[in-house]
């Protein structure tokens, strides 16, 4: 159940909710091309493990999007 999630549960799935958003907007999914994804922080309120496990989860998740769309990820 969503409510028994931790708070770094919780954001990590905002996060992977917010970026499938912006990704697949109706308005704007047929013209992007190139994304640019900016991140600041992202680990400070995750668990550990969640933190560690971040990189390759967000690879593997935008490894859906690849066929259209670019994805730069500056570190």
């Amino acid at each position: 159940h969503i409510y028994n999630l931790s708070d770094g549960e919780f954001f990590y799935l905002g996060l992977f909710s917010s970026i499938y958003e912006q990704i697949c907007n109706k308005n704007f999914c047929a013209r992007k091309e190139d994304i640019i994804l900016l991140f600041d922080e992202p680990e400070t309120k995750m668990h550990p493990e969640l933190s560690r496990k971040f990189i390759n989860n967000l690879i593997e998740f935008l490894g859906l999007f690849s066929k259209n769309i670019q994805f730069q990820i500056p570190i």
